[in-house]
């Protein structure tokens, strides 16, 4: 009796549970895959393209990256070896991109926070002050928090932490001017905690403005809270902070935490949350549920967050985690992660500028996302590696009697040439058997009926330069207890549909 099991991946990866637990949505493996706006489906990322040429790059760490536009010009602002270094957008589109060192940070390895204020470039990067670009100059806001590393903007209002004074917030006097903190009426310290000497070390203003998550953490004490900056009214004398959560959780660094989507991300040790929406006006609602599916992996490694990020040209954010050269990302319309890797680069921090998606590097290059490229390059026009890109299936099993995998149809859709392998993987997760030899694709729809066995051999153009769907079926047999179903691609940008399996079992009843 054939069974036909069915599998649409559009949710993901999912690490949280065993692969036979999993919905026939979701993927028990995956790499370098996405949802684009226009589609629910699992489609291979675009190519990065190197913007910086082995002359014109850093030579150390990129730590962050930051848009500025201070009102006559946009500029991608990095920060990196202890300095400050910006490129307009006109010079980041020419054909010769360079960087022009603007001035200096406090040290080569804290990681700055950066705010657009009133028309500045606000940067905490734990210095005596807080420091400021206009496009022109550079300098440092007077009366401002001294070691400063966690910085927001809210209702006209800066909110910054310190490093001498740990479990205080210091509010700006609203919408300050003269590059001085304290210029005007409503500057204010307001403690978090009274006195319980844990350090407030991140910030996140919450969805529409309306409040402001306040992170405290300390690893010795073994402490974490969210609590919530209350903001009743437009004079921050009226503004208090709520009492923190139940939870031990908290945000690990100034970088790890994110309001999108009309929700608070944050990272800690553990992995992924959320702040969930809740109807007391002071409480904090973790959900610490919503990493589930990938938090497993982060644990084995005990992760640290460099940056989340959101980038709204792909609807997504993007989770960047120290020395690791794969991110992750989260796409909300599919409530679906998805990881990448880029050809072995540690990417440290990424940002959008004029719709185009830029990240930043631990070997100070600088790479833009690009639609029209199936391959990251390394140096500009130089040696390009193909994205390899693969997703394995939930398994499916049989109540332990022997099933055999008699067809496997894959419908696709090519977006970018390349080569397309499928497998068949057996119960033990580890033995891969090809069910073909890699077909070639090019733009046009693809739907290939592919044997069970190496006896399924594709060879040719199917579906080339936008033909009809085409169908190629050759019957063959792979037999086990449990099976699932693995394309792998090299190269290839492609649009997966829908998979399914013709399974003849279980045998025995």
């Amino acid at each position: 009796m054939l069974r036909p099991q069915v599998f649409t991946p559009t949710q993901g990866v999912n690490y949280g549970n065993a692969p036979i637990d999993l919905k026939s949505t979701e993927l028990s493996r995956s790499m370098n895959g996405y949802y684009p706006k226009q589609s629910s489906r699992w489609t291979v990322r675009p190519g990065f393209e190197c913007v910086t040429d082995a002359v014109n790059k850093l030579t150390t760490p990129i730590l962050g990256l930051t848009p500025y536009y201070n009102g006559t010009t946009l500029y991608l602002v990095a920060f990196s070896g202890g300095k400050i270094y910006a490129m307009s957008k006109a010079i980041l589109e020419s054909s010769t991109p360079a960087w022009t060192e603007i001035g200096f940070l406090s040290d080569s390895t804290t990681k700055p926070q950066a705010v657009v204020y009133n028309g500045l470039l606000l940067i905490a990067d734990g210095g005596p002050s807080i420091r400021y670009w206009d496009g022109t100059t550079t300098g440092l806001i007077a009366n401002s928090p001294s070691k400063c590393t966690a910085l927001a903007e809210a209702r006209g209002v800066l909110i910054g932490n310190s490093g001498d004074v740990v479990d205080y917030i210091y509010l700006s006097a609203p919408n300050f001017a003269d590059k001085d903190w304290q210029s005007g009426s409503g500057h204010r310290e307001v403690a978090v905690g009274f006195g319980d000497g844990v350090p407030v070390n991140a910030f996140c203003v919450g969805p529409g403005g309306k409040d402001v998550l306040v992170s405290k953490k300390d690893d010795r004490q073994g402490v974490g809270q969210i609590r919530r900056l209350i903001m009743p009214g437009a004079d921050t004398l009226s503004w208090y902070v709520s009492e923190p959560t139940d939870s031990s959780s908290a945000a690990q660094n100034a970088h790890g935490m994110l309001n999108a989507f009309g929700r608070t991300f944050y990272f800690d040790d553990t992995g992924m949350r959320a702040v969930a929406a809740t109807d007391g006006y002071d409480e904090v609602n973790v959900d610490a549920h919503f990493g589930k599916r990938i938090n497993k992996a982060f644990n084995l490694f005990n992760a640290v967050v460099q940056e989340i990020t959101f980038l709204p040209t792909i609807g997504a954010f993007m989770l960047l985690l120290q020395s690791y050269t794969q991110p992750y990302l989260y796409f909300p319309r599919n409530n679906a992660f998805c990881p990448w890797r880029m050809s072995g680069a540690i990417i440290n921090s990424a940002c959008t500028i004029d719709n185009n998606i830029y990240m930043g590097t631990a070997d100070g290059n600088l790479y833009r996302m690009n639609e029209n490229i199936g391959a990251d390059e390394v140096e500009p026009g130089v040696d390009p590696k193909p994205i390899q890109s693969y997703g394995r299936t939930k398994k499916v099993t049989a109540n332990g009697y022997d099933m055999v995998l008699k067809r496997t149809t894959l419908a696709m859709t090519p977006i970018r040439s390349g080569t397309v392998y499928l497998r068949a993987v057996k119960n033990n997760e580890a033995t891969q058997v090809q069910l073909c030899d890699g077909f070639p694709v090019e733009d046009g729809r693809n739907l290939l009926g592919l044997a069970t066995g190496l006896l399924g051999l594709a060879t040719g153009l199917l579906g080339a330069g936008g033909a009809e769907p085409t169908q190629q079926t050759i019957h063959g047999g792979i037999r086990d207890c449990g099976l699932q179903i693995e394309w792998y691609g090299d190269g290839a940008r492609y649009e997966i549909e829908q998979i399914t399996a013709e399974i003849a079992g279980p045998l025995g009843e």
